[in-house]
C-alpha cells in the first residue's frame, strides 16, 4: 500500500465478543509474541497480556443480560434472519462519498489551557455557591478533549440550536466492579453512558465549560455505584428515535496504540476507520508520547471546513483568555 514506506495492519473487531480493551490487550500480545521470537522460539507473555478468559467473574444482579441481548436482536433483526445466534455485521453501514477523514491534535499546553479557562468559567458559573466546586479535580483529559471536540462538531454542523444532540460514551467496569475483576478479562465490560444537551448549548460563550462538567458529573456517578440507573439508561437509549444526532466516542488514550512494536519499531499511524460514518469521535494518546492526543473525525467536507475553523480559532481564543 505505501511503496518502501512498510504495511499497514487492520482488524475489524466485534462489539458482541469484546471491548476496545480487550482488543488492545489482544494487539499488544501479538506484537509482544513477534517481536520476541528473534530472540525465543516459545516466548511466554507477561501476566499483563496473558488473556483472562473467565466469564462467571462478571455477576449480572440487575437482570441488564437480557436487556442487551434484546436490544442488539431488535438492531440486527433484519439481518440475522432466523439465526438469532448470529455475529453478522449490520449492513447499513454506507458511508457518504461526500465525507472526508482528518486527525487534529490537542497538546499537554492546549489541555492545560482548556483545563485553567474552563476552571475558570465554571468558578463565575457557580459564584453564588457557598462552597465553590474544585472543577479542576475531575477535569481529565478526555473530558476536556470530548467536551471541547463535541462543542466544535455541532457548531460546524449549524442547525437548530434547539435540537437534542445525545452524546455517548463507554466506561471501563474492570476496576469499578465489587470485587474488581482483572485488568486483562477479554470480553465486554464496559457501561453505556450518556447525555443529552441542546445544541443552542455549544454557541454559548461557557458552552465548553457547561458540557465538560456534565460529562464530568456522568463519570464522577459511577463512583456512587456502577449499576446504579444502569437499566433505565439502556432503556432510554434505546429509545431514541430515528435519526436523533448522535456524537459516539471510540478508542482511549489509556489503550497506548503507539505503543505496539511488532519488532520494526511503532506505528507511525494509528487510525480508526469505524468512524467514517461521521458523528463518532476517536482518540489515542499522541505518538509522541508528550500527554497530547490525536483525535479522528469524519464528517462532510464543508462540515469538515467549519470545524477546522473552529477548533482553531477557539482554541486561540482560549489562550487568550487562560492569559
Amino acid at each position: 500500500m505505501f511503496p518502501n514506506k512498510g504495511f499497514s495492519i487492520s482488524i475489524v473487531c466485534h462489539h458482541g465478543i469484546l471491548d476496545g480493551k480487550s482488543a488492545t490487550t489482544f494487539i499488544k500480545a501479538w506484537a509482544y509474541i513477534c517481536k520476541h521470537l528473534e530472540y525465543d522460539q516459545q516466548p511466554s507473555l507477561p501476566s499483563e497480556l496473558t488473556p483472562f478468559l473467565d466469564r462467571g467473574v462478571i455477576k449480572d444482579a440487575y437482570g441488564l443480560e437480557m436487556i442487551f441481548l434484546n436490544q442488539w436482536l431488535a438492531l440486527t433483526r433484519s439481518d440475522i434472519k432466523s439465526d438469532s445466534r448470529s455475529l453478522k455485521l449490520v449492513s447499513n453501514m454506507a458511508v457518504s462519498p461526500d465525507v472526508v477523514r482528518a486527525t487534529f491534535h490537542l497538546t499537554r499546553e492546549d489541555i492545560e489551557i482548556l483545563r485553567e479557562t474552563i476552571s475558570s468559567q465554571l468558578e463565575k458559573v457557580h459564584k453564588k455557591e457557598l462552597k465553590p466546586t474544585k472543577q479542576q479535580d475531575y477535569m481529565s483529559t478526555f473530558v476536556l478533549t470530548c467536551a471541547y471536540t463535541v462543542v466544535c462538531m455541532v457548531k460546524a454542523r449549524g442547525g437548530d440550536s434547539n435540537r437534542k444532540i445525545y452524546f455517548i460514551f463507554s466506561a471501563d467496569c474492570r476496576g469499578r466492579l465489587d470485587p474488581p475483576i482483572p485488568q486483562n478479562y477479554i470480553g465486554n465490560c464496559i457501561s453505556s453512558q450518556h447525555i443529552v444537551i441542546k445544541a443552542g448549548v455549544s454557541m454559548e460563550e461557557c458552552g465548553v465549560a457547561m458540557i465538560a462538567e456534565r460529562i464530568s458529573g456522568m463519570i464522577k456517578g459511577l463512583e456512587k455505584g456502577l449499576f446504579e440507573g444502569a437499566k433505565e439508561r439502556l432503556l432510554e437509549l434505546a429509545s431514541i428515535e430515528p435519526g436523533a444526532e448522535i456524537i459516539g466516542v471510540t478508542g482511549s488514550t489509556r489503550f497506548e496504540d503507539y505503543s505496539w512494536d511488532f519488532g520494526w519499531g511503532r506505528p507511525n499511524k494509528v487510525e480508526f476507520t469505524g468512524n467514517a460514518r461521521g458523528g463518532v469521535i476517536s482518540l489515542t494518546r499522541s505518538r509522541e508520547g508528550n500527554g497530547g492526543v490525536e483525535i479522528g473525525l469524519a464528517l462532510k467536507r464543508h462540515e469538515m471546513e467549519n470545524l477546522v475553523s473552529f477548533f482553531v480559532n477557539d482554541l486561540k481564543n482560549f489562550a487568550q483568555i487562560s492569559k
